[in-house]
C-alpha cells in the first residue's frame, strides 16, 4: 500500500504543499 511509501508526516506535508500550489 502507498501509506508504506508515504508515512503519515510526509502525506501531511504533501497535502499541505498541494494546498498552497492551489492557493
Amino acid at each position: 500500500v502507498q501509506e508504506l511509501l508515504f508515512p503519515a508526516p510526509v502525506l501531511r506535508v504533501f497535502l499541505q504543499i498541494c494546498k498552497k500550489n492551489k492557493v
